[in-house]
């Protein structure tokens, strides 16, 4: 048995095989020698199958993997997730698990799957420890490879639409692919490793001076479902216990706006809206949510919502704004009114969703688009 962390003639990843019959029974499971040594064995120790690799699985994260493996196996999608493997010495690891469907033969089929040991990438080091790194990791990769894997796993894309993206931004920044796949990658291990992955990708890209696309913001009148233009029954200046404490648990941001006071200041946010920009109850009741726009303000945008508020009715919106701390975000909002018991409007409710990752990856897609059509 070897010491995960020895570094001598030490792999940071492995692969396995698995084939599943039509009865959903896994006919054959392969495992390689780079995985063995993974997971703290030595080359030939140990007989993989999927209920041993599975073990190796750390029990909290474990029905997770095994979904992201079903659902490469129903979907033919390439999954990724993260997740952490209990070693031979029943160490802990950081790792993550890339499925990727293969052919289909007859009815049985087939799921490659990559485990990476990320534990010493995201244990403290200098600059030059990770650098070193990534550089002793190219030596059995190429960096080309590298680069368009992570934009896969980012941007959810084939390797066909990664690879096409990455020409863009060769394209784009004037550099040669194999500059490029280098920079990316070794932007990436310094990069801020607490950033979700696409953000974390997109922010390297930008750093190569290839910045995302601005994207226009939308809005579109929402379809009513009834006659009645009444959406709730709130008595004025008062939220029933009921909607205060399924708004209160609610994991969506939902605020609520008195459309009767001068500026129509928001006079309730839920803690999912605290979270979601960052700023306090304290810090925004009172005031009009257009704040959260910056300079980003659309003055096509606010008159439509304008124009949907005076004539009492519902509107969904894609806007861009700013958290507390400065980040930007995109946020789609529904607007709905709210009544009392005479029917006259008294207050909105919004309901906030982020939805970057979403606007990046259709940024990412927009540009595949426009390098097959140039």
């Amino acid at each position: 048995m070897l010491t995960v962390d020895e570094p001598t003639g030490r792999l940071s990843f492995g692969t396995f095989v698995v084939e599943v019959d039509s009865d959903g029974e896994v006919s054959r499971f392969s495992g390689s020698d780079d995985l063995a040594t993974v997971l703290g064995f030595t080359p030939g120790e140990v007989l993989f199958t999927a209920v041993m690799l599975s073990a190796h699985v750390h029990a909290v994260d474990r029905v997770a993997w095994q979904t992201a493996l079903q659902r490469c196996l129903t979907t033919g999608e390439a999954v990724v997730i993260g997740h952490r493997l209990v070693t031979a010495d029943r160490s802990e690891r950081t790792a993550t698990t890339t499925f990727a469907a293969g052919p289909t033969i007859g009815r049985t089929r087939t799921v490659t799957g990559v485990v990476t040991d990320l534990t010493n990438r995201l244990r403290a080091a200098t600059d030059s420890e990770i650098t070193q790194a990534v550089r002793a990791s190219a030596a059995t990769r190429s960096q080309i490879d590298q680069a368009k894997g992570m934009i896969m796993a980012a941007y959810d894309l084939d390797a066909e639409q990664a690879f096409d993206l990455l020409k863009w931004h060769s394209s784009h920044t004037n550099r040669k692919l194999r500059d490029l796949g280098a920079a990316l990658v070794e932007g990436w291990a310094v990069a801020d490793p607490g950033m979700p992955l696409r953000q974390r990708v997109s922010a390297v890209f930008e750093g190569l001076g290839s910045p995302a696309p601005l994207t226009e913001g939308w809005s579109a009148p929402s379809a009513e479902t009834g006659s009645s233009p009444t959406s709730g029954l709130i008595p004025q200046a008062l939220l029933p216990g009921i909607l205060t404490r399924a708004t209160h648990e609610a994991s969506v941001a939902i605020t609520v706006a008195d459309i009767l006071a001068e500026d129509q200041p928001l006079v309730y946010v839920n803690p999912a809206f605290e979270r979601l920009t960052g700023y306090s109850a304290e810090e925004v009741l009172g005031r009009n949510c257009r704040f959260l726009q910056g300079p980003y303000g659309d003055p096509r945008l606010r008159h439509e919502i304008r124009d949907a508020i005076v004539a009492g009715r519902s509107i969904d919106t894609l806007i861009r704004n700013i958290k507390r701390n400065g980040a930007e975000f995109w946020n789609e909002f529904h607007l709905s009114p709210v009544r009392n018991k005479a029917g006259r409007l008294t207050h909105y409710i919004g309901y906030q969703l982020d939805v970057t990752e979403r606007v990046e990856r259709d940024q990412q897609l927009s540009r595949l688009t426009d390098l097959r059509l140039a």
